[in-house]
């Protein structure tokens, strides 16, 4: 995962449909307006620096033709710079459907894909609900990896913290636990309404899938596959 790629809004984003192309904006599919607020500040100061616009585009895909539609705010400088040219900035809101802002791999449960999946839309949107939903997958992942949910104790049956499933798969799986752990804590603080920015969204993702990558490991299975079959054949394949 490349973090400018989810940072910058000049650098086009991978298609949510093959995952192979980038969406590329269509031209006559940018419609922007100046906000109100905008408009009233620079009716009553000519001079104000800067337009702030709200805008909506079309971006298709460069390899299978996917459209996906976005929105978000346009920031301006009312005034050139020493080139000539008008200082600008782009905050995306929302994308439909949202990019895929990791690899998830192709075993991954249906389960834990369907919510990165809703994860991926809510990144543009609010960084908190972003955190808390990676963190119910990390929960959707340990139920796949039949980690128990629940002990039964004197009071009776209650359900076992992330927290302590995670340290429980710890025993299988010391390596990939404490990615989970740190990506837990991530999530913790976008459920408890901490101040989390999209660089800790982006550690957290980080994280995420090179964890996937190493429970699941498709890579391996098929470079396997592969070598086995070359070495049976003594040719290639």
């Amino acid at each position: 995962m490349n973090k400018k790629t989810w940072t910058d809004w000049q650098v086009n984003k991978p298609c949510p449909n093959c995952h192979i192309g980038h969406l590329i904006s269509v031209d006559n599919k940018f419609v922007q307006s100046e906000t109100r607020e905008s408009a009233m500040l620079t009716n009553d100061e000519p001079s104000y620096p800067y337009t702030d616009y709200v805008f909506t585009e079309h971006l298709k895909c460069d390899q299978c033709s996917e459209i996906v539609m976005a929105m978000g705010f346009k920031f301006e400088d009312n005034y050139p710079n020493p080139d000539g040219d008008h200082n600008m900035s782009i905050n995306y809101s929302a994308f439909i459907p949202a990019p895929h802002i990791i690899e998830i791999p192709k075993s991954c449960p249906d389960a834990v894909k369907k919510i990165l999946i809703q994860s991926f839309g809510l990144y543009w949107m609010d960084e908190n609900s972003c955190a808390n939903k990676i963190r119910v997958s990390i929960e959707a992942l340990m139920d796949a990896l039949k980690v128990r949910k629940t002990k039964i104790t004197r009071r009776g049956r209650e359900n076992v913290m992330l927290h302590n499933r995670i340290l429980e798969y710890k025993l299988r799986n010391p390596d990939v636990s404490q990615y989970l752990l740190a990506i837990k804590w991530i999530g913790n603080s976008g459920s408890h309404l901490s101040d989390v920015s999209k660089e800790h969204i982006l550690d957290a993702y980080k994280l995420l899938e090179y964890a996937l990558e190493l429970i699941y490991n498709d890579k391996k299975k098929d470079l396997t596959k592969m070598s086995k079959a070359i070495n049976k054949r003594r040719k290639p394949i």
